[in-house]
């Protein structure tokens, strides 16, 4: 009986803290479904274990075409593997954060690749988080461009001045 009644508590147990971690596991995926940014979270092996709706559509992928496969193989617009040589950068910096840019059909996705470590501080895999900066960058180039229109511009009339300078100073000296 005693036997018996130990049994059935530790399956209570069991059954209790079964439901606590799939509660929680709920949650974190609630939240990282949520965020605004698009997140890939992929273990030690390169492999992605969870990805949201948000980093599906940045990268133009299905979550069937992600999870489970390695991050390393994911292809570009211009066919190139564009985290595969991050990630070793990544990992050769001793899991240091990695900022970079890469490009999906015309929008610049702004890339960074943080370390994720357990509680008792075990490595575990890493997170990217994909920041959609098109508009950003095309501010950039059309500020950049502003800027050596007006550089040029002005340019012009100060050459012209100058040169009405020297034939004046020139004149004056005779």
């Amino acid at each position: 009986n005693s036997f018996n009644d130990m049994s059935a508590r530790l399956h209570i147990y069991e059954e209790q803290n079964i439901e606590q971690l799939t509660l929680e596991r709920n949650k974190l995926e609630a939240v990282l479904m949520s965020i605004a940014n698009g997140v890939v979270v992929c273990d030690n092996n390169d492999t992605v274990v969870l990805v949201n709706n948000h980093a599906q559509n940045l990268l133009e992928v299905t979550e069937e075409q992600m999870l489970n496969t390695s991050i390393q193989n994911y292809i570009d617009t211009e066919g190139n593997f564009c985290f595969k040589d991050k990630i070793e950068e990544f990992k050769a910096s001793e899991n240091k954060f990695v900022t970079f840019n890469i490009n999906v059909d015309k929008r610049v996705i702004k890339s960074i690749i943080s370390p994720m470590y357990t509680r008792s501080g075990d490595y575990v895999g890493y997170i990217i988080v994909l920041i959609d900066v098109t508009k950003e960058t095309e501010m950039d180039l059309m500020r950049s461009q502003f800027i050596s229109n007006v550089s040029h511009e002005l340019r012009t009339p100060v050459t012209v001045l100058r040169s009405y300078i020297d034939t004046l100073y020139h004149l004056g000296s005779e």
